[in-house]
């Protein structure tokens, strides 16, 4: 348990909050501090996951789902993962 405290307090010191301590085998918890804006930029730990990502908007694109400038937006590096999750939310519903 003395190194569940220590996690404890640090996250304390971040601004994460939960529910209370608790005793069980589980952790819950969400932040309210603000995210900075390029904390949410794309990042990916292998060049086949991001060429696969790149490829299905490149599709998407060429099938006319979507305008080519989120193409350009994921090869600029400026794509965050919440224009990638609505992109994924439009595709489908086009291809419906």
């Amino acid at each position: 348990m003395a190194t569940l405290s220590r996690v404890g307090a640090i996250a304390r010191k971040l601004g994460i909050t939960w529910g209370g301590d608790w005793t069980g085998n589980t952790v819950e918890g969400n932040t309210t501090k603000p995210i900075a804006k390029d904390d949410d930029k794309m990042l990916f730990t292998n060049e086949t996951t991001k060429a696969a990502v790149r490829d299905y908007i490149k599709q998407s694109v060429d099938k006319k789902k979507i305008d080519k400038s989120w193409l350009e937006k994921f090869d600029n590096g400026t794509m965050t993962s919440g224009d990638f999750e609505g992109l994924k939310i439009i595709i489908s519903q086009r291809s419906a």
